[in-house]
């Protein structure tokens, strides 16, 4: 319920925040309006306040031109200034200054130097500073601008003293001080004040309506907002102001600045902003009581279907979802009581799919793993035994006839096996082509026994896809407690006795630390393998091929050799099969490769032209590079295409047959020599091994062994000859151990004969020495070819 409290505070919380930032944002958009409307209307009271003070100007710039004209007309003042009399002069523009409230009154003379100032009497015979403007009243007769003299604000005229021509001009000035700030205040109802830069280069505020706080606050930097409105601040004060620049003749050192306080616009406004404050306030309290309400009619029925779950995880489903409604609460409790019910339905299943395998129906390994601990963990378990059981070739079934034909020959077996087992033992399925039996008291006798029972029963073909499959299996057997007291120990154990009986073809086999030792030994061996290739261990021996039709060698076979540093020969059974398990033997045959052109090259430059053949793996006719490096290798050493033969097996072309002739044909268009090893011992068919592009045969050894003693062996030897002459191949056989197999090989006309009835395979120098010496077998027929050798170089 507490969870539940917390979701309805959330809802409260989220409701009332969700109003509240609705009444903020209302608030701010008003606010913003009415802000723009007050900001409105004051930038209208400056523009129009704008007008009156330039109207103001104005009107102060006509009194004061023609206050100047009066005094110019003045007959008495004119004929002082003609005559210079500057006592006059002096007297005349103090009277006529104070009677229009002139600050200063200037006469400069033609040349523009002062004659008489009312405010400064030192400045006679200086330049006059208005130079511009005197220039102004010489081009329209009279001028008039607001400037800075004495750091003072002044709104100066200059006319002229015409008697009737210009005898002198005459300069009046009106001061802008606070009080010509105050009377414009009183006609515009805006604060005026009036900035100007003075001789040292600082701003001042020579008049201003303002206060002395709010004067400070406007020594502002550069004015760059001429005949604009802005909001500053003056005095902490918020004001909407508007400059204009003034003096024409000083641009840039004088402003008038109009003001007025926002707040003045705003009183308007300020009543409806707490109308609208009120009504947010009472919002939220309304929506506080209403979201309370909404939150608990919804966490109530959800708190009733969070106790139904917690019992359905708990594992309980016999209960029915009590939340009754017909909305859409109602409809999630209908989908959980409907959950409740399939998830008791299924669960029975899910236990079983945990437990069992869905393609056979046999218990599987979790199970397998289950009942092997329960018998270990049993204080008075009997010795018992566990089988481990592979099929073989099962990979070939899936690639021919398909997945489907797969799974049928998979419960074929396990129903067939399972028939033979004695009561109270587990067969199940480890997955793949993998089953395990559990034989509880069962001593290793018995459960070989029983793995001779299962052998047997498999000798017999099954039935997949409508046609009969033999199907072969390996059987690996470990014993309780003589090769395990743990579950992972005799595991392993028992697969490694599988692995062992594979290997050896054997059906089944105990297990052995042997096997181990084996094993580890195997893996030893592929690192040392690696160093023998990278330190030069690795050597090519060459065995002759002798040609029966004239007793020559014109042929041999590289065989691999390794002279180990520490176990010393290594034979090739030993790590070629290790090596094309783990892929390692396509680094083997470029080495092999590599060797052989090389020495067949070094040959065929001292004029022996012998063919050197190689063998190739499986492995190696899945490279398509291979067509490339063979390529490489023969124009690297110069030697003819001719001088190299590559020897596969079979099976070698058989796991991809299709890629396999893509190979052959690029190698044979090369002009290199392809044979077929150990025929006799794979699964290909006529029809198939006429599409190769093949040269030579080799009739496998455990056909020619024998022969002259076995009449069969014989007839297989003949036909096979036959066969191969019919195709056009040159046929060899190998493995000859003695004169009369020689003799009967001759006899049928087979092309090549090797074995070590004619030499032992010999090292690249030791077989030059032989090959010099001619010591091998002459043929038992009189007229054989005598084979001569002009120079070994």
């Amino acid at each position: 319920m507490l969870r539940f409290g917390r979701v309805r505070t959330r809802i409260i919380f989220f409701f009332v925040l969700f109003l509240a930032l609705v009444q903020i944002v209302a608030f701010v958009v008003v606010n913003a309006a009415n802000s723009a409307n007050a900001r409105a209307r004051l930038d209208s009271e400056l523009l129009i306040g704008e007008r009156v003070f330039q109207r103001q100007l104005e009107q102060n710039r006509e009194q004061l031109t023609q206050a100047a004209r009066v005094l110019a007309a003045d007959f008495g003042f004119r004929q002082a200034v003609a005559t210079r009399d500057v006592a006059t002069i002096e007297s005349v523009l103090a009277n006529h200054g104070a009677r229009v409230d002139a600050r200063v009154m200037t006469l400069v003379a033609l040349d523009g130097t002062v004659m008489a100032n009312t405010a400064r009497p030192a400045a006679q015979g200086e330049r006059f500073a208005f130079h511009g403007l005197l220039q102004q009243a010489r081009d329209s007769g009279a001028a008039a601008d607001i400037v800075m003299h004495d750091d003072r604000v002044q709104q100066l005229v200059v006319v002229p003293i015409l008697a009737p021509l210009p005898i002198a001009w005459a300069a009046l000035g009106f001061e802008v001080d606070d009080r010509f700030a105050s009377d414009l205040k009183s006609l515009t109802t805006l604060d005026v004040s009036m900035l100007a830069r003075g001789t040292d280069g600082q701003w001042r505020v020579p008049a201003s309506s303002l206060s002395a706080g709010a004067r400070r606050s406007l020594l502002a930097p550069a004015r760059d907002t001429t005949g604009e409105s802005r909001s500053v601040l003056l005095d902490g004060e918020p004001f909407r102001t508007r400059d204009l620049a003034l003096g024409e003749h000083a641009p840039g050192e004088i402003y008038a600045v109009l003001q007025r306080p926002t707040a003045s616009a705003l009183v308007g406004f300020e009543q409806l902003s707490r109308t609208l404050v009120v009504l947010g306030l009472l919002s939220i309290v309304v929506s506080i009581i209403g979201s309370a309400l909404i939150a608990s009619g919804i966490t109530r029925p959800l708190a009733q279907l969070a106790r139904d779950a917690r019992r359905l995880a708990a594992g309980d489903y016999s209960h029915d979802v009590r939340v009754k409604r017909s909305d859409e609460i109602g409809t999630l409790a209908g989908s959980l009581d409907r959950m409740r019910q399939d998830i008791a339905t299924r669960e029975h299943e899910i236990l079983r799919l945990a437990y069992r395998d869905t393609l056979t129906d046999l218990p599987n390994r979790a199970m397998f793993n289950a009942r092997l601990r329960e018998r270990l963990a049993d204080d008075n378990a009997k010795p018992f035994s566990v089988l481990v059981m592979d099929l073989d070739r099962f990979k070939q079934v899936n690639d021919t006839l398909g997945h489907e034909a797969g799974d049928q020959l998979l419960c074929g077996v396990s129903q067939r096996l399972q028939a033979l087992l004695p009561e109270g033992a587990t067969m199940a399925r480890l997955g793949g082509d993998e089953f395990a039996v559990l034989l509880p008291e069962a001593a290793p006798e018995q459960a070989q026994h029983t793995a001779g029972s299962l052998l047997s029963a498999l000798e017999h073909p099954l039935s997949v896809a409508g046609q009969p499959l033999d199907v072969g299996v390996s059987i690996g057997i470990a014993s309780y407690p003589a090769h395990g007291e743990d579950a992972g120990t005799l595991l392993r154990h028992v697969d490694v006795a599988m692995y062992a009986a594979k290997t050896r073809r054997a059906g089944f086999a105990h297990y052995d630390p042997a096997h181990e030792t084996a094993r580890e030994d195997h893996l030893t061996l592929l690192g040392e393998l690696r160093r023998a290739v990278e330190t030069d261990q690795l050597c090519l021996h060459y065995q002759p091929k002798l040609a029966l039709a004239n007793g020559s060698i014109g042929a041999v076979e590289a065989l691999l050799r390794w002279e180990h540093p520490e176990r010393g020969p290594v034979s090739p059974a030993q790590f070629i099969p290790f090596a094309e398990h783990t892929g390692y033997v396509k680094v083997l045959t470029r080495w092999v490769l590599r060797e052989a052109v090389r020495q067949a090259a070094a040959w065929h430059r001292q004029g022996l032209q012998l063919r050197v053949a190689v063998n190739i793996s499986a492995r190696d006719l899945l490279v398509r590079e291979l067509p490339g490096v063979v390529a490489e290798l023969l124009d690297r050493h110069a030697l003819p295409a001719g001088l190299l033969c590559l020897e596969v097996t079979e099976s070698g072309f058989m796991e991809d047959p299709e890629q396999a002739l893509e190979i052959l044909d690029e190698l044979s268009a090369l002009g290199v020599g392809l044979a077929i090893d150990d025929y006799g011992m794979g699964y290909s068919s006529l029809s198939y091994l006429m599409r190769l592009p093949i040269d030579e045969l080799k009739i496998d050894r455990s056909f020619v062994d024998g022969m002259h003693e076995s009449p069969k062996l014989a007839t297989i030897v003949r036909s096979t000859i036959e066969l191969g002459h019919s195709l056009g191949l040159k046929v060899i056989a190998e493995g000859i151990e003695c004169s009369e197999e020689l003799a009967m090989l001759e006899a049928m006309r087979c092309d090549q004969a090797q074995g070590y009835h004619i030499s032992r395979p010999l090292p690249a120098a030791a077989f030059a020495a032989w090959l010099a010496a001619g010591d091998w077998p002459q043929l038992p027929r009189g007229d054989a070819d005598e084979f001569t050798l002009a120079s070994l170089g």
